[in-house]
């Protein structure tokens, strides 16, 4: 019985490259009859910016303003509504474009609303939340920012510390998530037994990575193998140690 010949001309060759590229991230890569392009070498860096966060901040818009009443470090913010009654489909995500930000104090306020609602906020409302958060950090990620990057790694780290009843639940959303950061990891790889580095990289960078990602298998309880699949086709050269989990 011999093979069945594979789909050609492959679906979707008409497509521009950043559209095929993007099938490589999605069901279409695994039926082998899409053309999924070939690796972009080039990636375009966008610089920090002047977040809609911050023009919302201004405008009053959010349920919460800075505390100065006391100390200015750490940043405290003054809730005019119950945390649990925000709308978090609608907050997180924006709270996440704050992080984009070129101006420190605005990130800030960003952070400490972030951890606000993941010590308040149901848990329930924050799962329900993980479509438009993993979307809010992809956006984000698309930056290729370094300083963006590092941010939103803190974030998921506050996401698991804080908040570890949500793993089972975030392991679906891995993939998605950290398919955007597979550049910084590879570029400290070793390669011909010598260390590339750039120094345009955060030399912590990987690191970070490397600690997040163990974090979110530590609770990714009854999803451990859906958390490690996803992270492998994120980080397909990520070893992953059982015995570290």
């Amino acid at each position: 019985m011999t093979a069945r010949p594979r789909r050609y001309p492959l679906l979707g060759e008409d497509d521009p490259n950043h559209i095929k590229s993007q099938r490589a991230f999605t069901i279409q890569a695994e039926q082998e009859m899409w053309d999924i392009g070939i690796p972009s070498i080039l990636r375009t860096v966008l610089p920090l910016r002047r977040s809609e966060f911050r023009k919302n901040i201004t405008l009053g818009k959010y349920p919460f303003q800075q505390d100065h009443s006391g100390s200015m470090t750490p940043i405290k913010l003054a809730w005019k509504t119950e945390i649990q009654n925000v709308d978090f489909g609608l907050l997180f995500p924006e709270l996440i474009e704050g992080l984009t930000d070129i101006e420190p104090s605005i990130v800030r306020i960003a952070k400490a609303a972030i951890i606000d609602l993941l010590k308040h906020g149901p848990l329930d409302k924050l799962i329900d939340t993980l479509p438009v958060l993993t979307e809010a950090i992809r956006s984000a990620l698309v930056m290729n920012n370094v300083e963006v990057a590092r941010r939103v790694l803190i974030v998921l780290r506050h996401i698991c510390t804080i908040q570890p009843g949500i793993g089972p639940d975030i392991s679906y959303y891995l993939r998605d998530i950290f398919q955007h950061l597979n550049y910084y990891f590879e570029a400290h790889k070793n390669y011909n037994d010598q260390i590339v580095y750039n120094p345009s990289l955060s030399d912590d960078l990987y690191d970070l990575i490397d600690d997040v990602v163990k974090r979110l298998l530590q609770i990714s309880g009854n999803e451990l193998e859906t958390a490690e699949d996803n992270i492998k086709l994120a980080l397909p050269t990520y070893q992953i140690n059982r015995l570290t989990i």
